[in-house]
């Protein structure tokens, strides 16, 4: 059986050699394995894997998307997202994971061309677009390591992390979610609420800079 610590030493190696939608397809397997198991479900769901990204909202602003409000903020300008045959009203962030990062590179061809991420720290929201930064990656990468739910999770991996001023080997990581969430406390980002409606005049580029001393990176 392949375990979750081995998806993200998988995801690790795509990482260092800037394969990024496999990298990403290994970690979103990933959190669809750490939502079945936190759950306690028989088999994996759209209503627990958006469930977990919501329960960890708070990682994927304070590593991922620093200032925005990712369970409240709307991304009307991606129009006709579904689940299923339903449309989905109201698209938010945990939506546009499920049905256009998993599902595509679990299911599909790769992401679309109108969903991409950039090395740069810029959010890009245009018609029926959307450029997230690389920090996105981080963000999602951060709930399958320091969920409670994953911490008799080993990896082969000599993965490090570099937190604020602490370097620790992933293996100190796993599970560690009372570590983050002091972390957090401290780091808390100012967070913004955005509605963008399908009639807003694009492009629209949102840049968050940090005003702490917060550090998170991974060392391969």
């Amino acid at each position: 059986m392949i375990t979750i610590a081995q998806r993200l030493d998988k995801a690790f190696l795509y990482l260092t050699s800037g394969e990024i939608e496999f990298a990403l397809e290994q970690i979103c397997i990933a959190l669809d394995v750490t939502a079945k198991k936190r759950y306690e479900a028989n088999y994996s769901s759209a209503s627990n894997y958006k469930k977990l990204l919501s329960e960890y909202s708070w990682l994927i602003e304070l590593i991922g998307l620093p200032g925005l409000d990712t369970e409240t903020s709307i991304f009307g300008n991606y129009p006709y997202l579904k689940q299923g045959n339903q449309e989905v009203d109201k698209p938010k962030l945990k939506d546009l994971v499920y049905e256009i990062v998993r599902c595509n590179l679990v299911h599909g061809q790769g992401l679309p061309e109108n969903f991409l991420i950039s090395d740069t720290h810029i959010i890009t929201f245009s018609e029926n677009f959307i450029e997230f930064p690389k920090s996105f990656i981080l963000g999602l990468l951060s709930i399958v390591i320091f969920s409670s739910t994953n911490r008799s999770e080993t990896s082969s991996s000599k993965a490090t992390l570099t937190i604020c001023e602490k370097n620790m080997h992933l293996n100190e990581c796993w599970g560690d979610e009372a570590f983050m969430r002091n972390v957090f406390a401290l780091h808390e980002p100012i967070k913004v609420d955005i509605n963008i409606q399908p009639t807003k005049a694009y492009p629209i580029m949102l840049e968050f800079v940090r005003q702490t001393n917060f550090v998170f990176s991974i060392n391969l």
